[in-house]
Parts: C-alpha cells; sequence; structure tokens
C-alpha cells in the first residue's frame, strides 16, 4: 500500500472510530454527519434492504461489511471495514455522493474523500457548480478544476467572473474559454476552435468533465444514462446497485462468487473466497492459497510475509 492510499484510509477509519465504532453511531439520514440523529435501525441498507446478517455482526461504522461490501445507510465500506461517509473529511458514499456543499475528491483512491466545494478557492462542486454565481476554473493542470469567486478575475483569462460566465467566455452558449473550458455549472465544451459551451450531466445529453453526470445517471461512450443495474453501465465511482460490482468493461455484473469480480470494499460472498490481486474472487485457505480475511487458513497456517497458506 503506498503513502497516499494508507494516510486515506487511516484518516477515514480514525473518522469511524471518532463517530462511535460501535452499536450507537450517530449517522445522518440524507447530509453526512451534519445533524447529529442517530440511526434507529442499522439493519438497512443503503437501498433501503434489510442487511443479510440482520445488522448485528457487521454493516455498521466500525464492523466489517456486509456481504457483496454492503454497509448501512450513510455508511461506506473502506478496506472491508464499514465507516461514516457523505461528512466533510469522511468517506465518499456509495456512488461517491456526499452531502450539501461537499464534493467527493482523491479522484480513484478508495471511495474518496468528502470536502467543501463552491466557495471561491475551494474545490467545485458536482457538475462543475460554484456557489454565487462564481466559476468552475482550470487549475494546475489535469483534471482539477477550483471555484473562482465572482467579481474576480478568471485565471484562464476572459475577463471577470459573473454569472458563471468568465465575461466573454465559458457560460452557457458562450464561446470556449481557453483550453477548451467552459466556468458555468453543468456545461462542457463542445466543438473546436474554440468551441461552444453546451448543457451537460441530463439524461441523453453529454457527460460533463471528468465523465460526471447528474444524480443517479452514468457516463457510456460520453451520454448520460440509467446506470447501475446489471448490464448497465456502472455509475459514478465505479458503483452499481447492491449485489453488483463494476468489471472492467465499465458495466454492471454480479459479484462476490468464485471467479466473479470483488464487490464493493473488496469483498467476496462466502468465507472460503478472498479478493485477489485481479480484483477477482478466488479460493483460499488451505496450503498454496491466499489466507482467508483475518490472515485465517482452514488447513495450515497463514505465512504474515507471503499471506499464503502453508
Amino acid at each position: 500500500m503506498n503513502r497516499g492510499a494508507a494516510c486515506f484510509l487511516g484518516a477515514v477509519l480514525m473518522t469511524a472510530a471518532a463517530c462511535g465504532g460501535g452499536d450507537a453511531v450517530v449517522i445522518p439520514p440524507g447530509d453526512g454527519g451534519t445533524d447529529g440523529t442517530a440511526n434507529q435501525d442499522s439493519s438497512v441498507g443503503p437501498d433501503g434492504g434489510v442487511l443479510p446478517d440482520g445488522g448485528g455482526n457487521c454493516g455498521t461504522a466500525g464492523l466489517p461489511c456486509c456481504a457483496g461490501g454492503v454497509c448501512a445507510a450513510s455508511n461506506a465500506c473502506v478496506a472491508g471495514t464499514c465507516a461514516p461517509c457523505g461528512g466533510g473529511g469522511q468517506a465518499c458514499c456509495p456512488g461517491r455522493t456526499c452531502g450539501a456543499n461537499q464534493v467527493c475528491t482523491a479522484g480513484g483512491v478508495g471511495p474518496g474523500l468528502c470536502a467543501n466545494c463552491g466557495a471561491g478557492g475551494q474545490p467545485c462542486c458536482d457538475l462543475g457548480t460554484c456557489a454565487g454565481g462564481g466559476c468552475c476554473t482550470p487549475t494546475g493542470g489535469g483534471n482539477t478544476r477550483t471555484c473562482t469567486g465572482a467579481t474576480s478575475a478568471c485565471p484562464q483569462g476572459g475577463g471577470v467572473c459573473a454569472a458563471g460566465s468568465c465575461g466573454t467566455c465559458g457560460g452557457l452558449g458562450q464561446p470556449c474559454c481557453a483550453g477548451q473550458s467552459c466556468t458555468a455549472g453543468g456545461t462542457r465544451c463542445q466543438g473546436n476552435n474554440p468551441g461552444t459551451c453546451a448543457a451537460c450531466g441530463a439524461a441523453g445529453q453529454a457527460c460533463c468533465a471528468n465523465n460526471e453526470c447528474g444524480g443517479g445517471l452514468g457516463c457510456s461512450n460520453n451520454v448520460c444514462g440509467t446506470c447501475g443495474g446489471a448490464g448497465q453501465p456502472c455509475c459514478a465511482g465505479n458503483s452499481c446497485t447492491t449485489g453488483l460490482a463494476c468489471n472492467g468493461g465499465n458495466v454492471c455484473g454480479q459479484c462476490g462468487a468464485a471467479g466473479q469480480t470483488c464487490c464493493a470494499g473488496d469483498t467476496c460472498n462466502a468465507g472460503n473466497l478472498v479478493c485477489g490481486q485481479g480484483t477477482l474472487c478466488t479460493q483460499c485457505g488451505t496450503p498454496g492459497l491466499r489466507c482467508c480475511g483475518g490472515n485465517t487458513c482452514s488447513q495450515g497456517t497463514c505465512n504474515n510475509q507471503t499471506h499464503f497458506c502453508q
């Protein structure tokens, strides 16, 4: 594990511990941990279904994820353990979602981390939106974009930011700014030299920057549409509905059984299966095979250096 991933995981697990990690976990009903409301039914999964074992031995903050990487509502499966999600500094919830005025950052590192967004100098919120008529402008190269506050000069030129436009470019229907960028929320550049900023992110529209789509939609072949079900494109953050996982072709399919893609949180559906390096569930626990969860073997002992049974 590289240092960045280790630090991310440590931050998430410390958040889980700070929030109780046991049965009486303070979990938000919908905004990621800001109103102090206790979850009254820890057996309910993120899609409203009942957790596989009723929630007693898995699925709540600090406990292992249930089969298929399932955790109770407002929790995310991080490295096999459920942790509170959606609030500032917490893991992103399934589908890389966060609470109000939060955005899921950290790219593809685990489920990502939620951070404040929308104000001047902060990351742009979902679909490139900024508060108070601010402009979502490219910064530092790559796909990084930051909000420029209204009445401030846009860093890539064009003029002063107002109502999401950098004056002469970036707004809906305006020419694209330098680097074929658009600065108004829910727009992307279409065409060349310099191109025009067009609406994006809704069903049937082009995907926005970084392949973003509106809530409940996924990006497939650069078009936003229904996602998450079996045979459908994966949703944001390579997520699928409970019991499914995103395969290498960006399509949701069955997960957790031997030879199938690992479910959310790198989990498999049986104690004699483990998520291998190729993200597939493989047999474990006997000499010559990988150790099972908790470095256990049904035959022989687990070599803690090689993580294989001997």
